[in-house]
């Protein structure tokens, strides 16, 4: 990933929420990482996910999945991406 990208890696993560899903490729761009990170990442997902009992939507995950496993806040990424970072 370019430096240019990773300042704007909240607005992106702002973006991506707003679908209301992450797909694979998208879930590279939200976690700042290549694609065997991002694989990882989405496997443990996926796992938890299925030992909750619940199905995986066709469209991707549901970006509050994504902020869980990042231990991250809808209001930590605004105040993030509101100052540029």
């Amino acid at each position: 990933m370019k430096l240019r990208e990773i300042k704007q890696i909240n607005q992106r993560r702002l973006e991506l929420n707003s679908l209301g899903y992450i797909s694979r490729r998208q879930l590279r761009e939200y976690l700042g990482c290549g694609a065997r990170k991002a694989d990882r990442a989405w496997d443990e997902i996926t796992m938890q996910i299925l030992k909750e009992g619940k199905t995986i939507s066709p469209f991707g995950l549901d970006p509050k999945r994504v902020m869980n496993y990042l231990n991250l806040t809808e209001a930590q990424i605004e105040k993030y991406a509101s100052k540029g970072l």
